[in-house]
């Protein structure tokens, strides 16, 4: 039960650790990981009581992308 907005969801950028992220949206929930020739990716999503949710995609411990779903 996350409280992301579509604020917070846009002081997300490429490059922030998880921790940096994890400061702005509080905890995530990991709901992937790979590890392919060294490269590590973790998927992290935050989903609100209304069903409107994100995730963040970090590569090698750093924001890669993110998506969110009817965030206001």
């Amino acid at each position: 039960d996350a409280k992301v907005t579509m604020d917070k969801y846009n002081k997300i950028s490429n490059g922030m650790t998880y921790d940096q992220v994890k400061a702005i949206l509080g905890e995530g929930q990991l709901s992937s990981q790979t590890d392919l020739m060294g490269s590590k990716g973790e998927i992290y999503e935050w989903i609100n009581s209304d069903g409107a949710n994100m995730n963040v995609t970090f590569q090698d411990g750093k924001v890669d992308t993110k998506v969110q779903t009817e965030l206001k």
